[in-house]
């Protein structure tokens, strides 16, 4: 469904010398699967999602989805966003405060020149799919966090894309809503069967969520795999990797360090038998 190869974006930095963005990623996504890119803030992730959407043009790479390319540096082809068949869920929601629920869900599809009455139809069917379809005519801001969030992704299911993009969707949450939209965006996917690629900071967040992770660091992809490979890759860390982990956690002393390890590795078997 993706297939991404070798992409980068560098951005320069003039004050420390030290630059940011992404180099040589690369990833294969098949079809009606979730997967998500975890990492530190400033590790690339973002950037590696915007080049994926069309907001950033990379300096190199290729990026198909089903097959067809819609940026390969060598041709000099770079398909600009509306044409990706893409949807993105961004972090702020991006709500306009002077429509209606039913006005910011309809809003893509007026702009793509999608007939009126089909407009109705698809808006009305996806409001329902998120549960909001009693609050179609409420204004925008009269909505909690969730309901919020929950129009942001009706507005991106709207258009039926055959790839959705989420930066960062539950971060303005509670720590209890976190938990509640997590489960309706991965139930959600499910009865969608769609693709999903999800972006975050947390551990938690993507192991609940992912059928695979693919972990950033310094702009690169360094580890790969399920959930469960990531939570038994600990260990190995833990056993052969002590100087790593005490710069990780900032700790000099490497067996608290690993103690801190086994600790996750507690709380992550707890969201891997849930």
């Amino acid at each position: 469904m993706l297939t991404v190869h070798a992409l980068t974006k560098i951005y320069a930095n003039r004050f420390d010398t030290q630059a940011g963005g992404v180099r040589d990623v690369a990833f294969d996504l098949p079809t009606g699967t979730f997967f998500t890119l975890l990492g530190p803030s400033g590790c690339g992730k973002t950037t590696a999602l915007r080049c994926l959407a069309g907001l950033e043009e990379p300096d190199a790479g290729r990026i198909d989805i089903e097959g067809e390319p819609v940026f390969d540096a060598g041709r000099g082809l770079n398909v600009p966003p509306e044409r990706r068949d893409i949807g993105m869920v961004f972090q702020s929601y991006a709500i306009w405060p002077h429509m209606t629920v039913f006005e910011n869900v309809a809003l893509p599809l007026k702009a793509r020149g999608t007939p009126r009455a089909d407009i109705a139809q698809r808006v009305s069917q996806t409001l329902e799919t998120v549960g909001l379809a009693a609050m179609a005519q409420r204004s925008a801001t009269k909505l909690s966090g969730g309901q919020q969030q929950r129009v942001a992704l009706a507005r991106c299911l709207a258009s039926h894309p055959k790839l959705i993009l989420l930066d960062e969707p539950l971060s303005n949450l509670d720590a209890k809503l976190r938990i509640e939209m997590r489960a309706e965006i991965k139930d959600l996917q499910r009865k969608l069967d769609a693709t999903m690629l999800f972006v975050t900071h947390d551990q938690e967040e993507a192991l609940s969520l992912a059928d695979e992770v693919f972990l950033f660091d310094r702009g690169r992809v360094v580890q790969s795999g399920s959930p469960r490979d990531l939570y038994e890759m600990l260990d190995v860390a833990a056993r052969h990797n002590v100087k790593a982990l005490t710069e990780r956690f900032k700790m000099a002393d490497a067996n608290e360090a690993i103690a801190r390890v086994k600790k996750s590795k507690v709380r992550y078997r707890a969201v891997l038998t849930n």
